[in-house]
C-alpha cells in the first residue's frame, strides 16, 4: 500500500493548504456542541484472497484500485481550553467495483464491488485560532461483495457474504468559516480483519478473503452551538 498511502498522503497536504488561509477569516472558534455534515473524496481499495493449500502453484489473487468515495456524518465535541475531543459517527458509500482474470486457480474471475463503509469513532484535537488538527480511531464496518470464481468447472469457487469488521484510524484538519459551518480534510485507513471462507455449495474451507481501504475526503458540517 506504499503508492496508496503516498497518494492520500498528498492529496491531505494539498487540502490543508486549501483551508488553512480560513485561519483570519475568524479567530478563537468555539467547537463545543453537536454537528452534522457531509464529504466526497477518494480511496485507494486493496483486497486479497488466499488459498489455504500452502502446496498449491497459484492461490493467491489481488484486486485494487482508485474510487470514489461519499460520506454522511454526525458527532459531538467538546472543548477544554485548546483540547477538543468527541466522537464521530460516518455511513457512506464507495465506486469501487473491479472484476479481472487471476491465475488463483489457472484461471479465475476476482470480483469485488465495496458496497458501504460505517464507523465510530472517538477524535482528538488541538485547536488554534478558528481551525483545529485532530487524531481519530474507532471500529468500521466494510460492506462489499466479493467472489472468486473458478472456471475450471471441476474447481471450486468461493464468495464473501458478510461484511468485515475494520480497525480505522486517521487525522484531519477543520476551519470554521462562520458561525455555525466548518469545512474539513480527513485521512482515514480501514484494516480488516481476514474472513474465512466456505466453498461454494460445500463445507470445505476455500481460503481467506482481506480487504483495506484508505480514503481522503473534503466536507462540509454545521454545527449547533
Amino acid at each position: 500500500m506504499t503508492i496508496s498511502k503516498l497518494l492520500t498522503s498528498r492529496c491531505l497536504i494539498s487540502a490543508a493548504a486549501i483551508l488553512l488561509p480560513w485561519q483570519a477569516v475568524a479567530q478563537d472558534a468555539d467547537w463545543s456542541g453537536a454537528f452534522v455534515g457531509a464529504n466526497i473524496g477518494i480511496g485507494m481499495i486493496e483486497s486479497e484472497i488466499h488459498d489455504f493449500d500452502e502446496e498449491a502453484a497459484f492461490g493467491y489473487s489481488r484486486n485494487d484500485g482508485p474510487a470514489g468515495v461519499s460520506n454522511l456524518q454526525a458527532g459531538y465535541n467538546w472543548q477544554s481550553g485548546n483540547l477538543v475531543y468527541g466522537a464521530v459517527v460516518s455511513i457512506g458509500t464507495t465506486s469501487f467495483d473491479e472484476e479481472f482474470e487471476t491465475d488463483f486457480c489457472e484461471p479465475a474471475t476476482h470480483q469485488t464491488a465495496v458496497n458501504a463503509l460505517g464507523s465510530v469513532r472517538g477524535r482528538v484535537g488541538l485547536a488554534t485560532g478558528n481551525t483545529q488538527f485532530y487524531g481519530t480511531a474507532g471500529v468500521a464496518i466494510i460492506d462489499t461483495d466479493e467472489t472468486l470464481a473458478c472456471d475450471d468447472a471441476d474447481s471450486d469457487s468461493g464468495v464473501l457474504d458478510d461484511p468485515y469488521e475494520a480497525l480505522v484510524v486517521g487525522f484531519g484538519v477543520e476551519s470554521m468559516i462562520a458561525d455555525n459551518l466548518s469545512v474539513n480534510a480527513e485521512y482515514l485507513s480501514y484494516m480488516a480483519d481476514d474472513q474465512t471462507v466456505d466453498e461454494v455449495g460445500d463445507d470445505d474451507q476455500f481460503g481467506t478473503f482481506g480487504i483495506q481501504a484508505d480514503t481522503v475526503t473534503i466536507g462540509v458540517n454545521y454545527h449547533f452551538f
